[in-house]
């Protein structure tokens, strides 16, 4: 029985563990002023709107959305109850992880 409990431990450590590293490598990105905002919310359009952003895309993402990085959004989404909000190039990297390295 307790090798059946290791093993199943063993997989939900290798479950949260490849989970964590996308989550980890988004939290980390920078907000740049060339490259759109990353905005996690319940609602991500309605809060850009509200605070005066502009979306960028993808226009039906359900807890995630794309908007300008103009001066002081990150801090106006923030305040208004973002749950993230960082740079966009986390999504190339994740989706690329040879971007931005010399070839």
């Amino acid at each position: 029985m307790w090798q059946s409990v290791r093993d199943w431990a063993l997989v939900w450590a290798l479950v949260l563990t490849g989970i964590a590293a996308p989550v980890a490598t988004l939290a980390r990105t920078p907000v740049t002023r060339d490259a759109p905002l990353l905005v996690i919310a319940r609602d991500p359009g309605a809060l850009v709107a509200r605070a005066g952003g502009r979306v960028v895309g993808p226009a039906r993402a359900p807890l995630a959305i794309l908007a300008d990085a103009d001066p002081g959004l990150p801090d106006r989404l923030r305040a208004l109850g973002a749950w993230h909000v960082g740079g966009a190039a986390a999504l190339a990297a994740l989706c690329d992880p040879g971007q931005g390295t010399s070839k």
